[in-house]
């Protein structure tokens, strides 16, 4: 009989986890569904608009940076060159010299401005051969570069692409002209690199000490380039997964709107008509404006909010008072500003109402709940699996709400029903199980009385066979 009440159970607990599972995305609708969005911008059912992914346990890379012993050493002579004489020579580069540039760069297209010294027609200064870029086929490339060269660079950033993250793996095409080279005295093998030097220069007791401290900061301005990367590729396999089947008029208005607004300020500022300004930004009229920034700018951030406000709706997440006045300060640090009713005139101003700004936090807060919920693997794995396609979704790969929520809805009445009836069941298992008990004790009663007469009859029996000896005997 247990036997049975433990198969009852098992089975009972296995029903209630399968349709449990079932029910999961239509206890997600439920959840978007009770959320009140009264009040809030895109005040629609955002399950009617877009579809995103699993956003919790999206798998990221483990990355982590210690600079390396060349690198340690590198950055060394790079700070030494501050205090050395040099001079200019009509050589090709090398390891170590300083080159006068101009360089640009364009990633998949588009102008990457990490790699680019042509603002303003602004010159930079390089040190040879000690790893600026982070791109071998950059640095390696540069080096026997005269002056008066030029080169065109293909690339591909390497996986992980520590300066960039978001860069990683990705191709460009990198541009290099070459105006000086000046070569250092850094002395015989660096001779002149002495516990004194360090003393003088950098305020350190020795070499050693001071090989820590490039050490520490090495250390800490990688991790400052790569500082946040979870939520950023976290975010970007939630967006470029996402499917939009329609865009809400009012906000997508909205967005253009505002751009324009922007933009027509800067050309009041610069006092331009705004075809003139928007063609100074390399538009050619209002036309190429409108088509390749405002509509494409619009569509991106209506979309990013829209993804952002239907997670926080299905998480129920909140901003409170305390959190609300927590950001207000943040933002208006930079004003040196903690009054709260100054900081809201601020917001106000920058965000057009206390309330959309509160709704900036509240999306905030869901890009926090995205990269707090990511579970690192791997580096290599991770980039594995990107190449594999698995971090491509199809569009059935999607969190459907519309489809799974009258689905999941039925398969928690059916839930219900099956915890009803499995009660129900072990109900019955257990009074049959306490009969079946209060059968055997009796049973066991009944044997142990058995005995018990039997035992008495033997006393009787050796009584009186007691008594007929001693009768004879006398």
């Amino acid at each position: 009989m247990k036997k049975h009440t433990a198969r009852a159970a098992s089975l009972f607990l296995a029903a209630v986890t399968v349709l449990f599972c079932l029910a999961s995305c239509g206890g997600l609708k439920s959840q978007y569904d009770s959320y009140d969005r009264t009040g809030e911008s895109y005040d629609y059912d955002l399950t009617e608009y877009v579809a995103i992914p699993d956003y919790r346990g999206i798998e990221v890379p483990d990355i982590s940076y210690t600079p390396s012993a060349e690198e340690i050493a590198d950055t060394r002579v790079l700070k030494q060159a501050y205090f050395t004489p040099e001079e200019r020579v009509n050589e090709p580069c090398a390891k170590y010299d300083l080159i006068d540039c101009a360089y640009s760069c364009e990633v998949e297209g588009v102008n990457y401005k990490r790699f680019d010294s042509t603002v303003d027609n602004s010159r930079t200064s390089v040190m040879v051969g000690i790893g600026n870029f982070g791109v071998p086929a950059i640095d390696d490339a540069i080096i026997g570069m005269k002056p008066g060269d030029e080169k065109t660079i293909e690339f591909t950033f390497p996986e992980p692409y520590l300066k960039d993250i978001a860069a990683s793996g990705k191709s460009g095409t990198f541009k290099i002209k070459v105006e000086h080279v000046r070569r250092m005295d850094f002395g015989e093998d660096f001779s002149d690199y002495t516990d004194e030097f360090v003393q003088d220069h950098f305020g350190y007791d020795s070499v050693d000490e001071y090989d820590e401290e490039i050490k520490t900061q090495l250390t800490h301005d990688m991790e400052q380039c790569f500082e946040g990367y979870e939520t950023e590729l976290a975010w970007e396999y939630i967006y470029d997964n996402a499917l939009v089947y329609k865009y809400p008029g009012k906000e997508l208005n909205d967005v253009r709107d505002n751009a324009v607004a922007a933009y027509s300020q800067g050309a009041q500022t610069a006092d331009m008509s705004f075809e003139e300004y928007v063609k100074s930004l390399g538009y050619k009229d209002n036309a190429d404006f409108y088509d390749n920034y405002v509509e494409p700018y619009a569509r991106t951030t209506v979309k990013e909010a829209m993804i952002l406000m239907l997670i926080a709706r299905c998480e129920h997440l909140d901003v409170t008072d305390s959190e609300y006045q927590s950001a207000l300060v943040d933002y208006c640090s930079y004003y040196e500003i903690s009054d709260i009713e100054t900081c809201e005139k601020i917001v106000t101003r920058d965000f057009g109402s206390t309330a959309k700004f509160r709704e900036q936090v509240l999306m905030n807060e869901a890009r926090e709940l995205i990269s707090e919920s990511t579970v690192k693997i791997d580096t290599a794995q991770y980039y594995k699996n990107k190449h594999d396609g698995k971090y491509e979704l199809s569009e059935s790969d999607v969190l459907d709400f519309s489809d799974t929520g009258k689905t999941g809805e039925i398969l928690m009445w059916v839930l219900a029903a099956a915890c009803v009836a499995a009660l129900a069941l072990i109900a019955v298992l257990a009074v049959r199980l306490a009969k079946a008990k209060k059968s055997k004790k009796a049973h066991e009663a009944e044997i142990a009385a058995l005995e018990e007469k039997r035992r008495i009859r033997r006393e009787i029996r050796k009584a009186k066979k007691k008594h007929n000896t001693e009768t004879k005997e006398e």
